[in-house]
């Protein structure tokens, strides 16, 4: 018999949650998503802390597609927020949910190496 090399234990993992107006959404992060929607939201978080930068410097229809930017990207990675619930938000709140966002994508991805390296440090390989 081979060597297992892998070992999946969680298909449905404990997910952070945030509250909003006493209704709690799952935090997803970018590894909940295919390949094609976690390259949009990547590529859609870079442009909005782009575009954070540089508010000042942009005309309305830039800021409208700023905000609407941030609105479907909390939409996506809130699981089951309604649009009009992410259009009602002040911006603080819309940037405190995509903190929130970046802050686990992280948190998970340092758990990930952890955990990869303890699998191999228990094989006896080094990384």
């Amino acid at each position: 018999m081979g060597n297992m090399v892998l070992r999946i234990d969680d298909v449905e993992p404990d997910r952070d949650t945030i509250e909003i107006s006493g209704k709690s959404y799952e935090l997803l992060g970018y590894e909940d998503f295919g390949l094609i929607d976690n390259a949009r939201l990547r590529k859609n978080g870079q442009l909005i802390l782009g575009d954070m930068g540089k508010l000042d410097e942009l005309d309305e229809a830039g800021l409208r597609t700023f905000e609407d930017r941030i609105e479907s990207m909390i939409c996506r990675v809130l699981n089951g927020l309604e649009p009009e619930v992410a259009k009602a938000l002040p911006y603080k709140h819309k940037a405190a949910i995509l903190t929130a966002f970046w802050q686990a994508v992280v948190k998970r991805s340092q758990e990930a190496v952890t955990t990869a390296d303890k699998q191999l440090s228990l094989t006896g390989e080094t990384p």
